[in-house]
This record gives structure tokens, sequence and C-alpha cells, in this order.
């Protein structure tokens, strides 16, 4: 008994996995691999772990500053929560959502285009 169902296509004679079934499937009509912007992208994404290790630092070190975060959340003070967090690094874009089950922080690349880092923290 075969591993994989066969089936006849009257359009396709080759057996799936032979080496001419793989010519027909060759990827050379794909451009050639430019690792430029995939390269922009871990870089841009390692600048953003660099701000977000900034604000769980801060979280983590600072009671006050944890219990002012929690405590705007819970009073739904979105501009609170949001100037709580830009404090710690302006040049960042962080969008922030919570519950009452935590917070998350998502952090882009300036101009939005290549990276997304997501942060959830429980509280």
């Amino acid at each position: 008994m075969h591993r994989f169902p066969y089936f006849y296509s009257p359009y396709y004679h080759l057996w799936p996995f032979s080496t001419e079934a793989q010519a027909v499937n060759d990827s050379s009509h794909f451009p050639p691999v430019d690792t430029k912007k995939f390269q922009f992208s871990a870089h841009e994404f390692h600048q953003l772990m660099k701000q977000a290790n900034s604000i769980i630092n801060q979280i983590e070190h600072s009671p006050q500053f944890a219990k002012e975060l929690m405590q705007a959340a819970q009073q739904s003070n979105q501009v609170k929560v949001e100037q709580l967090v830009s404090s710690i690094d302006e040049s960042v874009l962080v969008e922030t959502r919570y519950t009452p089950d935590g917070i998350q922080m998502k952090y882009r690349d300036k101009k939005g285009m290549c990276c997304v880092l997501t942060i959830g923290l429980g509280w």
C-alpha cells in the first residue's frame, strides 16, 4: 500500500515525486533573492528589541512606574498609559492596549513598514 493516495489526472501523466515532475515545478520563474530588505528588517527589529527592553527594565525595577502604569490602565486612561510608555523612549512608535489581565505593547519601526514587536505582560 502506498503512503500517499494517488489519483489519475488527464493533464498530469508523471508520478508526483519523479524528477520529471520536479522539472515542471521548477522555481526559476522567481526573481533572484535580494536580502537587503530582510537584513534591514532584522536590524530595525534589533532596535525595537532594545527600546522594548528599556520599558521592561523600567517596569521590573521601578515599583512606582509599574504602579502608575497599572493604575492608569485600570482607570482606562489611555492618554496617561501612552504618556508613561513613551516617557521611556519618545523616538519609538508604540501602540498600547490593556485588559483586566494585562497590557500589550506593539512596537513598530519608524516608518511602520518592515517589522513589529509585540509584548504582552500579565498582571
